[in-house]
């Protein structure tokens, strides 16, 4: 996988988190040990758990912000729709507004899409970085 150069540091940051979440989660392979090793070897400070936990909400409110832009887009295009509706009941005998009408249902339909793929860009990049699975 091919990443920016701007997202390097955010994938770094991933990357660890998941061998933190693997170091918490899995049991240690080589059960000779003794529990003293076993325990200095999983030892994790308060400070990596908070991290690793303020990136995870972080990821929480990103998906949310996505969740809002779309809804953002949605009521945009709602906006248009109603307003073409509006103008066609009327001034159904104004053809300059009738024309305006439809190119407003237009645009309504254009932002839809346009939020709709927007969304879904975002929505697999978020999956792409998920540490969580």
């Amino acid at each position: 996988m091919k990443i920016a150069n701007n997202q390097q540091p955010i994938w770094q940051s991933i990357q660890s988190i998941q061998e933190l979440y693997k170091m918490i989660h899995e049991p240690s392979s080589n059960q000779s040990q003794t529990n003293q090793n076993q325990s200095s070897q999983n030892a994790i400070s308060p400070d990596d758990l908070l991290s690793w936990e303020r990136t995870r909400l972080a990821m929480e409110r990103t998906k949310l912000a996505n969740y809002r832009t779309l809804l953002a887009f949605i009521r945009t295009s709602m906006t248009f729709f109603a307003g073409a509706a509006a103008l066609i009941e009327f001034f159904n005998n104004n053809r300059a507004l009738e024309i305006t009408s439809y190119v407003a249902v237009t645009t309504g339909v254009f932002l839809l899409i346009i939020g709709i793929i927007s969304y879904m860009k975002s929505k697999k990049s978020m999956k792409s970085m998920e540490y969580i699975k």
